[in-house]
């Protein structure tokens, strides 16, 4: 079934976001606002109308406790099965006792348990809403680990379900690298059809993707539970879709000209051009929107 064929209750997207760290020594500060902001000028644009995003428990971009996200997403009854979710998570992470874990402002690296989130626990308490169409983006160093986490599940995940790690295990993510690819690509898709047609509402994971991947490189992105081989997505709104294109030229008569009468004892009238299209530069050529 096709993405603009699936009847999407609500869209929401959940920004989880941390720059600040108690111990900036282990941790140093990150700009984590310019990655957020590339998310949101995509997502919650006006111009997507009903495919707009809205954002989802915006208090957890802003350096969140441990607790903070506890409340916002355990048990949630704010997404549900019907609806489609984009939760974006940016900052440092480590991998501690075989797991990966997001490091949170006040986490401690001695207190691992009780300082930082584990990030398959996130990632159950978002499979517990029932939602069927969701883009996780876990943007954080060895964020590649909880691919192993997923393919020990009882069930899988739902085939509307797309999942980025931007770094392998073993791997550093670039701040910045994720976000500035998805910027690139959005830009890039404006003038090149080959990568999302204006027609269609919404994108591909594959172009995406695949821009993505190309971007970081050395990072080696890590998707689950599959790579998606083709279709569109609910959660990838085309920004080109409705927009307004820059005018073209085609190939048409020139405008009218009154010429001089030959007929004998009628007056000689000059040559008078019709008057440009409104906003043309160039009397002689015509527009077509």
């Amino acid at each position: 079934m096709r993405a603009d064929q699936v009847e999407v209750r609500r869209r929401h997207l959940v920004v989880l976001a941390t720059g600040q760290y108690d111990q900036d020594d282990l941790w140093p500060p990150l700009d984590v606002a310019s990655e957020i902001a590339v998310w949101r000028r995509w997502l919650c644009a006006p111009e997507l109308g009903e495919r707009r995003f809205v954002p989802l428990a915006p208090q957890l971009a802003e350096d969140p406790s441990p607790a903070d996200v506890f409340a916002a997403l355990c048990g949630t009854t704010a997404i549900r099965p019907a609806d489609a979710l984009v939760l974006v998570v940016t900052g440092h992470g480590e991998i501690i006792d075989g797991a990966h874990r997001l490091v949170l402002r006040q986490s401690d690296r001695s207190r691992p348990h009780s300082t930082m989130l584990r990030t398959d626990q996130l990632l159950g308490w978002i499979m517990d809403t029932g939602v069927q169409h969701a883009l996780v983006v876990v943007d954080t160093c060895h964020a590649g680990q909880i691919a192993e986490s997923v393919l020990k599940l009882d069930d899988e995940l739902p085939s509307g379900w797309i999942g980025v790690a931007t770094a392998a295990p073993t791997r550093q993510a670039r701040l910045g690298a994720v976000s500035g690819a998805v910027e690139r690509f959005l830009a890039t898709m404006a003038t090149d059809e080959r990568l999302g047609s204006a027609l269609e509402p919404y994108l591909r994971p594959i172009d995406v993707l695949s821009a993505v991947t190309d971007a970081v490189g050395s990072q080696d992105v890590v998707v689950f539970p599959r790579f998606p081989r083709g279709g569109v997505s609910p959660c990838l709104p085309n920004p080109s879709t409705g927009r307004a294109r820059r005018p073209r030229p085609v190939r048409c008569r020139g405008p009218r000209t009154w010429r001089p009468s030959r007929r004998p004892g009628h007056p000689t009238t000059p040559a008078v051009r019709s008057p440009a299209p409104a906003g043309s530069s160039d009397a002689g050529r015509c527009w077509t929107r």
